[in-house]
């Protein structure tokens, strides 16, 4: 290929990444994606089956924070990461900056919602001495955290999602024929 040519679809092109402001097409952006789709089966699946499970089982039934059957375990890793890569992207300040500054923003809101829901609510699934109703209330209430938590990282995917289209849609429109400028003959 020589350097007159345009490049071949498909085909890495440095200059291209940098025009749209991406130097690695959507990498860190999908390593976020997939935490936040991490985060979210985790609130999904607690929803669906830890909570009607604790709900049947007798107070004090949750298992220790860092025994094996923990949600700490399962997110306390991915999180730490999600909010770190999240907030990578606000930082590095490539592609469309407001989109990951909403989704590190929705991100960060629902972490700090679950700090303070764990710190409400677990106290009281682990207590043997508490009252079955106590328990009943606490499930309910994390059931309706749980659902806000579920609304903000899906709006932070959205963000994130409407953005990387937008940045495809933008490079696609750009990287053009070179010797037709003026957009004719493109197909919409």
């Amino acid at each position: 290929m020589s350097g007159a040519e345009p490049a071949r679809e498909g085909v890495s092109d440095p200059a291209r990444r940098r025009a749209t402001g991406d130097p690695l097409p959507g990498a860190h952006r999908a390593v976020v994606l997939v935490l936040i789709a991490w985060w979210g089966f985790g609130n999904l699946y607690e929803a669906i089956v830890v909570m009607p499970w604790l709900w049947r089982l007798p107070p004090g039934s949750l298992p220790g924070e860092f025994e094996p059957g923990s949600p700490v375990l399962y997110f306390m890793p991915a999180g730490a990461l999600l909010l770190v890569l999240v907030w990578a992207l606000v930082i590095r300040g490539r592609g469309d900056r407001r989109a990951a500054l909403r989704a590190a923003v929705l991100i960060t809101v629902a972490a700090a919602g679950t700090g303070v829901l764990v710190g409400a609510v677990n106290p009281t699934f682990r207590d043997p001495a508490a009252d079955v109703s106590e328990v009943h209330a606490a499930i309910m209430t994390w059931e309706a955290a749980n659902l806000a938590r579920l609304v903000l990282a899906g709006a932070a995917a959205h963000s994130l999602l409407r953005a990387r289209s937008a940045t495809g849609n933008r490079a696609s429109r750009d990287a053009g024929p070179r010797s037709d400028r003026s957009g004719a003959g493109r197909s919409r």
